[in-house]
């Protein structure tokens, strides 16, 4: 299903919807290192400073998420699109949408730059994680990135079906 062109009508069409445009974000070389990850955020956050939220903002989303969907290739901690909408929506259903909407887009950039910091200090210290894996930790920064385009464009208050 296309959801680019469907209405979107659901939180469930709004997940499938924005990991349709973090998938969709332009096709680059795998990411090879967790600094291109950080670079994808830099901008996010540079963007978020300056603009608050735009469409650029929503760009700069999808741009954090496919570099995270390409490291996680690039690392053998791949996952599929349909597995990060399972996760987003199973997820939703334990968390709620005021989690997300007490802080908004704010809080998102918090939450996702902890993943990455938490990513970068687990690759540094090259040792295995005692609570979440990596991939699982890859996977939560495609989240909130898909979160964040959800936000930008008002489909995160939809209802969970």
């Amino acid at each position: 299903m296309n959801t680019l062109t469907n209405p979107i009508e659901t939180w469930n069409d709004a997940a499938a919807a924005a990991v349709e445009k973090i998938m969709d974000f332009p096709k680059q070389p795998p990411a090879i290192v967790i600094a291109e990850l950080r670079l994808a955020f830099t901008y996010l956050e540079e963007d978020f400073s300056r603009n608050k939220e735009s469409e650029s903002t929503s760009l700069h989303w999808a741009g954090v998420g496919r570099t995270a969907y390409r490291y996680a290739t690039n690392t053998g901690n791949s996952f599929t699109p349909q597995e990060l909408i399972d996760t987003l929506i199973r997820k939703q259903r334990d968390y709620g949408h005021n989690n997300i909407l007490r802080f908004g887009t704010y809080g998102v950039i918090v939450r996702c730059h902890d993943k990455i910091a938490r990513l970068e200090h687990l690759i540094l210290k090259a040792a295995e994680p005692q609570n979440e894996s990596i991939k699982d930790n890859i996977l939560d920064v495609a989240g909130y990135a898909a979160i964040g385009i959800m936000l930008n464009h008002g489909w995160f208050e939809k209802e969970l079906v």
